[in-house]
């Protein structure tokens, strides 16, 4: 068995990430006439929480802002396990329904990336850990401060 490692650093609009996936989707099929393998995709899916319902309304300028206490929901949603879990759900990968705008979210893409993976959102079993935002290596933070 192989092991096939793919570094992912999709686009963030739904069509080019489609085109993305779909080039991947062959090559993988290709691959499936050699020896048996499992691959295992990491990096940055370019996956978005989708400004929900509970977080309130579209200004009268046609935007989004988030309110003291849509804040707060979100801050309380951080705090613990359950909440966490709630949020991931609220994930473009698997959200299903509408978003602040009243647009429906249904993005290709997303759907093709379930099809052929397993997913970080089909865990149900694992903790979801706090979030973070690119986050620099140790090493390097190391680095920096030693002056090499």
């Amino acid at each position: 068995l192989e092991l096939v490692l793919l570094g992912a650093n999709l686009d963030t609009q739904d069509e080019p990430k489609l085109a993305q996936l779909q080039a991947l989707e062959r090559l993988l099929r290709v691959r499936k006439h050699g020896m048996p393998f499992c691959s295992l995709m990491w990096g940055d899916f370019n996956s978005r929480i989708i400004a929900f319902d509970e977080l309130g309304k579209v200004g009268v300028d046609g935007k989004f802002h988030l309110d003291e206490s849509s804040v707060t929901h979100l801050v309380d949603m951080l705090k613990d396990q359950h909440g966490r879990r709630q949020l991931l759900q609220k994930d473009a990968l698997v959200f299903r329904g509408h978003d602040v705008h009243g647009r429906l979210c249904r993005h290709r893409s997303n759907r093709k990336l379930q099809e052929m993976f397993s997913l970080h959102t089909d865990a149900a079993h694992l903790e979801v850990p706090l979030p973070s935002y690119k986050r620099t290596p140790l090493d390097h933070i190391l680095s920096e401060w030693l002056g090499v």
